[in-house]
C-alpha cells in the first residue's frame, strides 16, 4: 500500500507517481461509482462526492510491478478499504474538492500530525 500523487486522468484510468515508480489504476481497478468526467480544462474521475484529479493525493494497493534499465512501472487498485482519495481530516468542515492540493503543496503544513485518511475508510 503506497501514498501518490496523480499526474494524469483520462478515460481509462489514471496516473500517479510514487517517487521514481509510475503507477497506472485503471477503471476496472476504481470503485464502480467513479465516472470519468471530460468537460472541465483537465479530466478528472468522479463520484459525486469526491473527485480524483491532477495533483490529488491517493492510496493505492500495488498488484504487480514491472521495471527496465531506466524505469519502474506498476499497476494498482483503490477498490478497497482504506484505499481511495486522500483527505486531510485537520482541514476542518471543508468539502473533499477543497482538500485534494498534494501533500507537497502550501494548503498543507508538515508540521501537522493528524492522520490522513480515505473517504472510503470503514467506521471504526
Amino acid at each position: 500500500v503506497l501514498d501518490a500523487v496523480i499526474t494524469d486522468v483520462n478515460k481509462l484510468g489514471l496516473f500517479a507517481q510514487c517517487g521514481p515508480l509510475k503507477v497506472f489504476v485503471s477503471r476496472a481497478s476504481l470503485p464502480p461509482s467513479f465516472v470519468y468526467q471530460d468537460d472541465s480544462a483537465v479530466g478528472c474521475m468522479t463520484d459525486g462526492e469526491v473527485e480524483l484529479r491532477v495533483d490529488s493525493d491517493i492510496r493505492l494497493r500495488l498488484l504487480g510491478v514491472r521495471y527496465d534499465s531506466m524505469n519502474l512501472f506498476a499497476i494498482a487498485t483503490i477498490n478497497e478499504s482504506y484505499l481511495g482519495p486522500i483527505h486531510h481530516s485537520n482541514l476542518g468542515g471543508q468539502g473533499n474538492a477543497a482538500l485534494f492540493g498534494g501533500l507537497g503543496s502550501s494548503d498543507f503544513a508538515a508540521s501537522q500530525s493528524s492522520p490522513l485518511q480515505s473517504p472510503h475508510s470503514p467506521t471504526l
